[in-house]
């Protein structure tokens, strides 16, 4: 049960992170949508080690 409380707000929260970056990315250069991608990587990263520890 508590695993699938924080799956679901950390998936949650993802997808809201994902959604606001899209319209950060086409405001930004192409320079700062490289960084913002590596930081959507970091967080998808952060992400399935949270899956892992809590499966």
């Amino acid at each position: 049960m508590h695993s699938t409380c924080c799956t679901e707000f950390f998936t949650a929260l993802f997808i809201a992170l994902m959604h606001k970056n899209k319209s950060i990315w086409k405001r930004t250069s192409r320079l700062g949508s490289i960084s913002t991608i590596y930081i959507n990587l970091f967080l998808l990263y952060m992400w399935l080690i949270t899956l892992l520890f809590y499966f």
